[in-house]
């Protein structure tokens, strides 16, 4: 992306190899970000000098803190100079005013990551910015221009949430060339524990809390010694302190340490501890990770995130329960080697790589010409999210099979059931007659017409209808039912019926969509309002369009009811209709979203799974895991499906149904589809069995169905050329 997307970064510290006001975990970031954006610094926190330094090929222009103003105007003559794509900066207050009044000036989307204490306030230790009235409007103003919010936590994010904030959860990586992983390791026996802690000597990180509880573990006949890393900004008051409990011989003050230095103090701990009030991250917990150090904290930031199963959390300010947690983990060294190793696998799973590229995920969602375009308020709830991906095509034509082969991906979210997200839309009014017209005129151009109008906003109780129904879809594991007043609620406010979806999902499945690179959902037909969507997502969902023999698909049908043969001739008809209209939406959308729509034949996807697959996971850039070939429903294999029979083993998929019309249909059925469909099917590879049968025969007794007729000949001349 160097020299297509440039990117203007706005922080508070410079980016200083050497170490000075860094945060290496930004730096980190930065350095990868640039392998592929055109990436241009500017530091809040460094005094206004006009002179620009260079961080490893990186230009860091100085602009100064408060007032914004001059920042402001030093990033906007870098704009005039050479045109920014998108603005990205850390922390709200000065950053975030500058990026989000310099989108707003240039028209460009901006970017906001919450890292630090933007939304806290601790009134009795004088932190947070939600203390004053100038530091709350400089946040209130940062999210309300950012075009999308990440957060370094969940308690972060929740926070956002809490103001109406749609936020993406993003920690920040740290470098495994600096932290390589290792570990965990047993306790050695014979020498005293080891505890460290890295964090400034100032209230926030409650210090005093720290320091009593390893008192108590020396009072409870415990052997420890404690290692304090961090800048003292409090004058020597953590010191003082520590004598006065006579820890002055079991605590070392190491101050502020080179960041090459760190590793070796960190390698040599047994447990990190963190005492601190409130955190984004901390970032010293995915560098403890990294080495298999487990972590003992206050149920903060990611502290909070990674317990119980890579973390153990107590309340704040308790030191008895503070030691009581750390010496669990001292007696039982067992327990506290597990943790070490899925500490270390978190934080190996979201090293400083993986925040790039979903930074970078980001970027390319925000500059794709659909989002460009699209309102703020539209932007906001898009690019913070997993990329939607539609599931499209008749019923019938194996679109379940597709989501099942999804369902147990590592990077994918899989929204069960069928959401009927767009009957929201369309279900009522004058916008469902001008679909159905637009479909039977046929009126392509009055179909995409829809998609430019502003959508129709659903009813309270449709949304909420909605949502009851599809949460049925989740599993019976005994979870209580849940509220959906305060989730409609929510995102009636914002104008929002898809992030109703997500919230319930997490809700039911915490933490899975966090990380994740897309979310599939599957509902019949997607494919006829590929323009709302367009809209909605602001151009940037992606579609799997499933095409399969009309013959089957009928053969299907026919199986699920039964009736006298006039009644079966008239179904016949509206499949071949349904057929048809599913073919001619999709070429026409296809046509719209150019490389962002992929058809596949089912009978391609039953033969070669594990190749069709992992073309498919290419193409939406996620890994190419064993479980696509694997039909399950959430991560266990299913025994059978009606669209791919009984396979042998769970979740195997097999060719069974593939030509099962042959059972199903009668001679005469088989050269109706074929007289109605012949072109069509000839252009998807489908052989013809039988004579053709007169289109104007069975299945064409009222003006409906004669009308219906004329789609099916429309979608023959469109389509059957391939």
């Amino acid at each position: 992306m160097r020299g297509g997307v440039q990117v203007g970064l706005i922080l508070p510290g410079g980016l200083d190899p050497e170490g000075g006001r860094s945060i290496p975990a930004i730096e980190a970031l930065v350095e990868r970000l640039a392998v592929h954006a055109a990436v241009r610094a500017f530091a809040t926190a460094v005094p206004a000098s006009g002179r620009t330094s260079c961080f490893r090929g990186i230009p860091v222009t100085p602009v100064g803190g408060w007032p914004p103003g001059r920042g402001l105007a030093t990033v906007l003559r870098e704009h005039r100079r050479r045109r920014f794509d998108l603005f990205h900066a850390f922390w709200a207050g000065t950053p975030g005013l500058i990026a989000s009044a310099a989108g707003l000036l240039t028209g460009r989307p901006a970017v906001l990551h919450l890292a630090g204490g933007e939304l806290a306030a601790l009134r009795d230790i004088g932190y947070g910015a939600g203390l004053s009235w100038p530091r709350r409007l400089a946040v209130r103003l940062s999210l309300a221009g950012a075009s999308a919010v990440t957060a370094a936590s969940t308690g972060l994010a929740e926070a956002a949430a809490r103001a109406g904030v749609v936020v993406h959860l993003l920690p920040l990586g740290v470098d495994r060339g600096r932290w390589r992983p290792t570990g965990p390791r047993p306790r050695p026996e014979g020498r005293p524990a080891r505890l460290v802690t890295v964090a400034s000597l100032n209230p926030v990180k409650d210090h005093d809390t720290l320091l009593q509880a390893v008192r108590d573990l020396l009072d409870r006949g415990y052997v420890v010694e404690l290692d304090v890393v961090g800048v003292d900004t409090m004058r020597g008051q953590v010191q003082h302190r520590a004598e006065t409990l006579g820890l002055d011989r079991v605590v070392t003050f190491h101050g502020p340490l080179p960041n090459a230095a760190l590793p070796p103090v960190m390698q040599q701990a047994d447990l990190l501890v963190v005492s601190s009030r409130h955190e984004a991250g901390p970032v010293v917990l995915f560098e403890a990770g990294m080495l298999g150090v487990p972590t003992v904290g206050t149920r903060v930031g990611c502290v909070a995130d990674w317990a119980p199963d890579a973390a153990l959390t107590v309340p704040e300010r308790d030191a008895g329960a503070l030691a009581s947690a750390i010496g669990t983990l001292l007696d039982d060294d067992v327990r506290r080697v597990r943790i070490g190793a899925a500490a270390r696998r978190r934080a190996t799973a979201q090293d400083a790589d993986w925040t790039a590229q979903h930074v970078e995920m980001l970027y390319r969602r925000m500059v794709a010409p659909g989002s460009r375009h699209a309102s703020r308020r539209i932007r906001r709830q898009v690019v913070g999210r997993p990329v939607p991906v539609f599931i499209c095509g008749t019923a019938r034509s194996g679109t379940t099979l597709m989501l099942r082969l999804f369902d147990d991906h590592p990077d994918l979210v899989v929204l069960p059931g069928e959401t009927y997200f767009h009957r929201l839309f369309f279900d009522r009014g004058w916008r469902r007659w001008m679909l159905h017209l637009a479909e039977l005129a046929p009126l392509p151009s009055l179909h995409r017409m829809l998609g430019r109008l502003p959508p129709a906003v659903p009813r309270r109780r449709h949304w909420t209808r909605r949502l009851a129904e599809w949460s049925e879809a989740f599993p019976g594991d005994g979870a209580p039912a849940l509220d959906l007043d305060p989730v409609v609620t929510r995102h009636l406010r914002t104008r929002d019926p898809w992030g109703c979806f997500l919230d319930l999902y997490e809700r039911r499945r915490p933490g899975r969509l966090a990380g994740a690179s897309a979310v599939v959902e599957k509902t019949p037909s997607n494919e006829r309002f590929v323009p709302l969507l367009e809209r909605l997502f602001a151009g940037t969902p992606r579609y799997v369009h499933l095409i399969r023999d009309p013959r089957d698909v009928v053969a299907s049908w026919v199986t699920l009811r039964s009736g006298p043969q006039a009644d079966r001739w008239d179904l016949i008809a509206h499949v071949c209709y349904v057929w048809s209209r599913s073919n001619l939406a999709g070429r026409t959308s296809a046509g719209w979203v150019k490389g962002r729509y992929r058809w596949l034949r089912y009978e391609d996807l039953v033969a070669s799974p594990t190749g069709v697959m992992g073309e498919v996971a290419r193409w939406l850039g996620v890994a190419e895991v064993e479980t696509l070939a694997r039909a399950s429903v959430w991560g266990k294999p299913v025994e059978s499906n009606s669209s791919y029979g009984s396979p042998p083993e769970p979740g195997a998929v097999e060719p069974r149904s593939v030509g099962r019309y042959r059972d199903i249909l009668t001679q005469a059925e088989v050269q109706m589809i074929e007289g109605r469909l012949g072109a069509q099917m000839t252009a998807w590879g489908y052989p013809l069995t039988a004579g053709p049968l007169s289109v104007g025969g069975p299945g064409n007794r009222t003006p409906m169905a004669r009308l219906k007729s004329r789609v099916v000949a429309r979608a023959e001349r469109v389509c059957g050329g391939g």
